[in-house]
């Protein structure tokens, strides 16, 4: 009896113990909230509404309006928390992750700005300082930095929380996924990025998480490494962290010297970098997988005067910052960097990135001591370029104009590549990097002629046969588009797209069933292959499989809003379109109906395109001419090669001024000027909205460009038309005219600082 008493009394401890232990969990559990709060805002303003095809930027515009008026701004935000830290995250600004605190330590450990205080520094303008952003493109701030992207917060099966933010990318035609993740337990959040490569052609490859820290003190950067590389390759120091006047460049003021600096740290252990606060005893770190970032950079504002002026303007009283930035590659490569080791790589086309990164606080100065050593160090790596190497030769201008190609400058990469093919004609790099140019801008005809000359030299060159059995996918001949893809799938570069490419041309000659074998085949090879994801899903429309392989999707892809559609479509889902966020949602719709069309699926096409709302792209791609008509083209930037034949189409059938102008900025940003300017110089008088004779006028000079101007003043006159006023008398000579043209446009607009810049350069002419 007593025994039994002790065995129950024992049962009983043991359950009190398990109860506690639960609620103990329970209570320091991971959690996340979706809210609002409130900022003083510095707010932008004003898109531009004319196209700037001759820029890197497009097809994206210009935010030209900023203010030193703030104002009280609501905001959505996104909280994840556990007992030890919090991470706050800002939808609406690009995704970014605002704030990180120590809880323990009640420090951040990642600067935060308590201001939003937008200034002209991103590619589009308005860029806002502090937190981690979140970067993809071709060079600096991406297009989304400071505007809304797709956004999901959950509770995962294991406890942990997440927030995912996602964007597409339409310079590079490519989509990311940051996952922000914190477990119960966590002493430090991660970040896990899914980057795929929609554009079906090798993109650029350009990827930076820019951190902000707080340089209040004297903080030490704590980055192993013997070398600094510069962002065109060239070598800055081989003594790090000294440099060679013997300045030690891993602590703060030992910078106060010159102006701003950009150090790219190799080699190092690439897996860790951090800052240490020693006045505070208190630091970061980030940490990833050393092969899976590569690339460590330390940017500082000036010291003097010259950096203090944007303290002043980015934030109100949080401070200076450093910004500790991680890549993929070993720096942010431009311009000369052809010439050196250090290239701009190429993104293979249907390939899925990959890759996580830890952030947290350093609590111990022992472990700011042991980080800080650098002892895993690989050997050290080439970092000089051969001198006797000939870039002149067939292979030099190859690879000078892939580098153009890579960072969009694609008129001087063609340019390159032509150079080379002229030196050698059958150099078939150049051959297959001129048709992925050509594919591009939907230059079928010279795609083939270009192909067909590599696969003569070989026939099984895998760029050849990708992109000619692409261009006849596109043009509906899916037995020979098969027949070139097939031999580019025994390469792994192409591969999964080529295997994913033939799954879509299975679904459109309505053969499920070698469809689903395809995109199987493709996912063996990228499991993340979004294009084969989605080909899948549709492959298994009417079976038991569909919803449970959709769903699962979903689960690694949250923001895949085809995938989506696709439960919508078969009932299983309440909206496809909750999610759709961001900036341009039109452009969603548009890159899904397009997917759609091109894969033959004509009824799904048009049910997306119709949920484009007032787009006048999406009127002409349904054939709604007469719905098109009705609308501006203000503010309107066709880019896509699917938007190309609709087009070419609308002006054949219907001829209005408004197809014919958006053909010619189509064919503009796709090169061919000959067309782009007999299109626009066919409008003659007829078009009555300001933006065409803006445009217009950009590609005119003398006479013609400022009767266009004069008839944009007319139709819609604003600032921007007379800054190009001023531009066009300032190249004319006509400092006379020049000068009571922006004295009439400063009165008009005071605060208009490009006037006010063009109304001193006047003066001084």
């Amino acid at each position: 009896m007593v025994k039994t008493n002790e065995d129950e009394q024992m049962k009983m401890v043991k359950y009190m113990f398990a109860a506690g232990a639960l609620a103990a969990r329970l209570a320091f559990a991971a959690s996340v909230r979706e809210t609002r709060i409130e900022l003083k805002t510095y707010p932008f303003s004003d898109p531009d509404p004319v196209p700037c095809t001759a820029e890197r930027r497009y097809p994206y515009f210009r935010y030209d309006g900023s203010t030193d008026d703030a104002t009280t701004q609501t905001w959505s935000a996104v909280v994840l928390e556990n007992e030890k830290i919090r991470v706050v995250m800002l939808p609406q600004v690009g995704g970014k992750i605002w704030a990180a605190t120590d809880k323990i330590a009640g420090k951040d450990f990642i600067y935060c700005n308590h201001v939003m205080k937008f200034r002209d520094i991103a590619m589009r303008g308005p860029w806002v300082s502090g937190g981690i952003e979140f970067n993809f493109g071709v060079i600096g701030h991406a297009p989304s930095s400071s505007t809304p992207v797709d956004w999901l917060a959950r509770t995962n099966a294991d406890g942990s929380v997440s927030c995912f933010v996602s964007s597409e990318e339409y310079i590079t035609r490519t989509v990311w996924q940051v996952e922000t993740r914190l477990g119960a337990d966590d002493d430090a959040f991660t970040t896990r990025v899914s980057w795929y490569n929609s554009s079906g052609l090798p993109a650029p490859y350009y990827h930076w998480m820019n951190a902000a820290y707080s340089v209040r003190g004297n903080p030490r950067f704590l980055f192993p490494g013997k070398t600094v590389v510069g962002h065109e390759g060239e070598i800055e120091t081989r003594t790090w962290p000294f440099d060679a006047k013997g300045r030690r460049l891993d602590s703060y003021l030992g910078n106060a010297f010159g102006g701003p600096k950009s150090y790219h740290v190799l080699p190092g252990d690439s897996g860790f970098y951090g800052i240490w606060w020693p006045e505070s005893g208190f630091g970061s770190f980030h940490r990833c997988e050393s092969y899976e970032k590569y690339g460590r950079k330390i940017w500082l504002w000036a010291l003097s005067r010259e950096g203090g002026i944007w303290e002043d303007l980015l934030t109100d009283g949080d401070g200076q910052y450093a910004e500790l930035q991680s890549g993929r590659c070993f720096n942010q490569p431009r311009g000369g960097n052809y010439a050196t080791p250090f290239k701009h790589p190429a993104f293979a086309p249907g390939s899925t990135e990959v890759f996580s990164e830890m952030w947290g606080p350093i609590r111990d100065p022992a472990e700011a001591g042991k980080a800080s050593a650098g002892a895993n160090a690989p050997a050290p790596r080439p970092v000089d370029p051969p001198a006797a190497f000939d870039w002149d030769s067939a292979y030099g201008r190859y690879v000078r104009g892939t580098q153009y190609m890579r960072e969009r400058a694609d008129a001087k990469g063609a340019e390159c590549l032509r150079e080379s093919v002229a030196k050698d004609p059958f150099f078939a790099p150049s051959l297959v990097a001129l048709a992925g140019y050509e594919l591009r801008r939907g230059g079928l005809d010279e795609v083939h002629a270009l192909c067909r000359r590599a696969m003569a030299i070989d026939a099984y060159d895998a760029g050849a046969n990708y992109l000619d059995g692409y261009a006849y996918f596109i043009e509906g001949d899916g037995a020979t588009a098969r027949d070139r893809l097939g031999l580019a799938a025994f390469q792994p570069q192409f591969r999964s797209a080529a295997l994913a490419l033939i799954a879509r041309s299975h679904l459109r000659d309505g053969d499920t069933s070698k469809a689903l074998a395809a995109a199987e085949k493709s996912l063996s090879s990228n499991a993340e292959n979004r294009d084969a994801l989605l080909a899948k899903t549709i492959a298994l429309r009417g079976t038991e499989r569909f919803r449970p392989f959709a769903e699962g999707v979903l689960a690694r892809w949250p923001l895949f809003h085809a995938v989506r559609y696709e439960l919508w479509k078969a009932g299983q889902c309440a909206s496809w379109t909750v999610r759709i966020g961001n900036e341009l949602p039109h452009e969603t719709f548009l890159e899904i109906g397009s997917w759609y069309e091109e894969t033959g699926l004509a009824g799904d096409a048009k049910a997306v395109f119709s949920w484009a709302g007032p787009s006048i792209v999406a009127k002409i791609r349904l054939g709604d001419y007469a719905a098109a008509k009705q609308m501006s083209v203000s503010g309107v930037f066709p880019f896509r090669r699917e938007t190309l034949k609709p087009l070419e189409k609308a002006v054949a059938d219907d001829g209005h001024w408004k197809f014919r102008y958006l053909l010619g900025v189509l064919q503009a940003y796709f090169g061919r000027d000959k067309e782009a300017d007999a299109l626009l110089d066919g409008l003659g008088g007829e078009p009555d909205e300001s933006v065409v004779y803006q445009y217009r006028a950009t590609r005119r000079r003398g006479g013609r460009r400022l009767e266009d101007l004069e008839s944009a003043r007319r139709l819609g006159d604003g600032w921007r038309v007379g800054l190009r006023l001023a531009e066009h008398f300032e190249d004319e000579k006509d400092f006379k005219s020049m000068l009571a043209s922006t004295a009439r446009y400063v009165a008009r607009y005071p605060s208009c600082n490009p006037l006010q810049i063009a109304h001193a350069r006047a003066l001084l002419g």
